[in-house]
């Protein structure tokens, strides 16, 4: 393959794999807290808690992130996390119980969000041309869009645990 094939290649799979990877956050991030309320029928309290989980699990996640990015490539590191992830997130889906949601919803955060500084950096080494990189950053904002208003359309929004089950494919 020629290298000018390949440049062009790049931009498209960079794209996508930026657009899945904020596809993933949206998925949860707007649904999770009415799932709560409304489906679970928890309380004020609870939901909040519950709406604070994935940021809890964010503030140990640079750990996990710099120790397996010393182990691996990025990319596997970030294959790894994202498997993780989604089974969590499953998991998570499954849960009518106060804790046990909680407690899935701090992994997902401790798991999930050391991929948005790998999938950075992911970008970063392989674009071609760094000016490019916003043009590529802003198809994570289209992904999260699309997604909210895919979950709101067509999995019940807040109301059902499908948000889960989309999230974790």
């Amino acid at each position: 393959m020629s290298e000018s094939k390949s440049v062009a290649l790049a931009y498209p799979r960079l794209c996508l794999a930026y657009f899945l990877q904020f596809a993933v956050w949206g998925t949860y991030g707007f649904a999770l807290t009415g799932y709560a309320l409304n489906t679970l029928n928890f309380s004020g309290p609870q939901m909040g808690w519950i709406g604070a989980a994935i940021p809890i699990g964010a503030l140990f996640a640079p750990l996990v992130g710099r120790i397996a990015d010393r182990l691996m490539s990025a990319q596997y590191v970030l294959s790894i996390l994202q498997f993780i992830s989604a089974g969590l997130l499953f998991y998570a889906g499954l849960q009518k119980d106060f804790m046990p949601m909680m407690i899935a919803l701090i992994l997902v955060g401790i798991f999930y969000m050391p991929t948005i500084p790998l999938i950075n950096s992911i970008v970063f080494e392989h674009i071609p041309n760094k000016d490019n990189a916003p043009r590529v950053f802003m198809f994570g904002t289209i992904g999260w869009i699309v997604i909210v208003l895919i979950i709101q359309a067509f999995f019940g929004a807040g109301n059902t645990k499908q948000f889960f089950d989309v999230g974790a494919t």
